[in-house]
């Protein structure tokens, strides 16, 4: 199995080996690692490894494009570097894969559990502006009040994050996927444009629209520890990357109401604060 892991905090790189090293072993893995930082000098011995140093930071998803070049198999996984995975996960895998070939699924979710949200990041429909403007708005908040449980998310479009059991759905945590090759490239691969955050839901609405099957798989689990800092610098490449994905696939006018719509209610949310 051919694995790509996009490097970039140094303190990421570390944990990522320190935690999954006994795991990557197991599996008998080739890792392609794509360093946006510089850390080459924290990379175990003993693991088959290709190392590509970009000459600078190029983002997330255009990082995976170059790695994705020199794959050799049908299938290859990408993960984050905050990703923890599951004991003889790979074991797993490959008695998955044979069935995931057969159902020419293009991409393939994980059971993702979190330190920040009860969420999986499955997606039951198609990501659009309704659930953008519902994610920024006070309605998790007013919900939350009638289910302390719910941490603040509750509702109709919050039922969009997570299953139950596996079964084909519209998108699944990108923090880890395996991706077909073939329907990679088909599609044309990740928008370089997304630096940070939406490619992989911009890659699922492509996928989508050519009839490839996305599936959850519940029974194979991750944990993803969510170590990207929410920098200034991290905040504004998400919100240029959401004004993106409304460009490309809604229109300039979706996408200029609800940037519209933000500055309005941050700024009312920071007076609440206040």
């Amino acid at each position: 199995m051919e694995i790509i892991v996009v490097l970039f905090e140094r303190k990421n790189v570390v944990q990522f080996f320190e935690k999954n090293l006994n795991i990557l072993k197991d599996g008998k893995v080739k890792l392609l690692l794509v360093d946006n930082g510089d850390n080459k000098n924290f990379l175990p011995e003993g693991l088959e490894k290709v190392y590509i140093k970009n000459e600078k930071n190029y983002g997330y998803g255009k990082s995976i494009n170059i790695a994705a070049d020199l794959i050799k198999e049908d299938y290859f996984l990408v993960s984050n570097d905050d990703i923890v995975l599951e004991k003889y996960f790979f074991r797993k895998l490959e008695k998955k894969i044979e069935m995931y070939r057969k159902k020419n699924y293009a991409i393939v979710g994980f059971n993702i559990f979190s330190n920040t949200s009860f969420r999986k990041g499955i997606q039951k429909t198609a990501y659009n502006p309704f659930v953008i403007l519902y994610h920024f708005s006070f309605l998790p908040f007013i919900f939350s009040i009638f289910d302390r449980k719910s941490k603040g998310y509750l509702g109709v479009w919050e039922g969009m994050h997570f299953y139950k059991s596996s079964k084909e759905v519209f998108g699944v945590n990108g923090s880890l996927m395996l991706i077909n090759k073939y329907a990679f490239e088909k599609i044309g691969k990740f928008d370089p444009e997304f630096f940070l955050t939406y490619e992989e839901t911009d890659l699922f609405l492509r996928m989508k629209k050519k009839g490839y099957k996305i599936f959850y798989d519940k029974e194979l689990k991750a944990f993803h520890e969510h170590n990207i800092s929410a920098s200034k610098d991290s905040l504004n490449y998400s919100y240029n990357s959401m004004d993106h994905f409304l460009k490309k696939h809604y229109g300039k006018f979706i996408a200029k109401f609800i940037k519209f719509y933000l500055k309005i209610f941050l700024f009312f949310k920071k007076m609440i604060k206040l």
